[in-house]
């Protein structure tokens, strides 16, 4: 199974890329800085597709192929989800997929909370997909 994820850089998404990779699915990231540690440690066991969720064409590349879309894109720009939106909602409608989740929030873990949300339902969430 291939999964695009958008927002594959933030906490959450980096979690969630990881739990991926280790249930051996196939991951395709949308990333504006393939550079950012939370990728560079994960980029050669996934696809990294250098783009903009605000291009169409670099939305469509990443989920051409894919059989579930991923967003796990922060709220920190007041437009993005509605970018999301828009741009993923055409491109899974042309190449005929089916599945979307997402997640978005904001943040609200302190530096003295020790478990983490994401990491418990990204675990709980890849043994049942």
């Amino acid at each position: 199974m291939t999964i695009a994820v958008f927002g594959a850089t933030g906490g959450t998404g980096f979690h969630f890329v990881r739990f991926a990779i280790e249930e051996g699915l196939q991951i395709k990231a949308l990333v504006r800085d393939p550079t950012k540690d939370s990728i560079s440690q994960v980029a050669d066991k996934i696809e990294v597709i250098k783009g903009d969720l605000y291009k169409y064409e670099d939305v469509e590349k990443t989920v051409k192929g894919c059989d579930v879309v991923v967003g796990l894109v922060g709220a920190e720009q007041k437009d993005i989800m509605v970018t999301f939106k828009d741009n993923v909602l055409k491109a899974m409608r042309e190449n005929n997929i089916k599945r979307l989740i997402v997640m978005t929030t904001a943040a609200v873990k302190t530096s003295e909370d020790n478990f983490s949300l994401g990491q418990g339902f990204m675990s709980f969430f890849l043994k049942n997909i």
